[in-house]
């Protein structure tokens, strides 16, 4: 015959069991350190950062320690306290947090161990990860504007109505077009280009189809007008050396 007198207690204890279990969770509550302003890697901090604590359901107020004493006591969400490295010996510091809910309970978070380090350390450290990349794009912008000039073989080097990838550009001083370099420098505006015809330098964007036409329609027109110029200097000389025959 089913007994539930038998029954009663294992359910009483398996009730008053349930919250101690959820109470258990909490103590994997995690302690987050956020950087504010300045360095931090591998484990060592300098500058200005903010402990702070995930709300819980119930809970009422924060304690925060440092090596064992305490930094300060938050009784509103969102639980957090900043500080600065500055106020606090270098070397190793230990940080928890203690937080106390509604039912009187606590719950602890993990130790949470960095080293607060001088500004000379902070900014030898981000040089020895940054040196490298600066290094790189030092010299990519260095080959971006050199390498053009050594390979840039003037008016020769420019093929009418051929641009390339980076596309055609139409020089500002002298109104000519010409094919942007693929790696010159990008200076958001445009890039940094030679002109071929004038040799001047100048931030260019590129150009479209109908400027370009337009660009190229100058070109050609300067084109004959030197030929003709050519041809003008050409029958001069003649002249003179004719005329050079009846002097004595």
């Amino acid at each position: 015959m089913f007994d539930l007198r038998r029954y009663v207690p294992l359910a009483l204890a398996l009730a008053l069991q349930t919250p101690l279990r959820a109470a258990g969770q909490d103590e994997s509550w995690d302690l987050g350190l956020n950087r504010d302003f300045g360095y931090a890697g591998g484990g060592d901090i300098q500058g200005r950062f903010t402990l702070e604590i995930d709300v819980v359901e119930g809970l009422t107020q924060v304690v925060f320690f440092m090596d064992g004493a305490v930094m300060a006591t938050d009784r509103d969400a969102p639980f957090e306290v900043p500080f600065s490295t500055g106020d606090y010996p270098l070397g190793p510091h230990t940080f928890t947090a203690v937080g106390t809910l509604a039912g009187g309970g606590e719950i602890r978070s993990p130790e949470r161990q960095v080293d607060f380090v001088s500004a000379d350390e902070s900014w030898k450290a981000a040089l020895r990860i940054a040196g490298p990349v600066l290094v790189v794009v030092l010299v990519a912008t260095a080959l971006g504007i050199v390498g053009p000039m050594l390979l840039d073989r003037g008016k020769k080097g420019f093929r009418r109505g051929v641009y390339g990838g980076a596309g055609g550009a139409v020089c500002p001083r002298c109104g000519l077009p010409f094919s942007r370099h693929l790696f010159g420098p990008n200076l958001l505006l445009g890039k940094l280009e030679r002109c071929p015809h004038c040799g001047r330098w100048s931030v260019v964007r590129q150009a479209n189809r109908a400027e370009l036409e337009m660009a190229e329609a100058r070109l050609d027109a300067d084109a004959q007008k030197g030929a003709i110029d050519v041809d003008d200097e050409a029958e001069r000389l003649r002249q003179e050396i004719d005329d050079s025959r009846f002097e004595s």
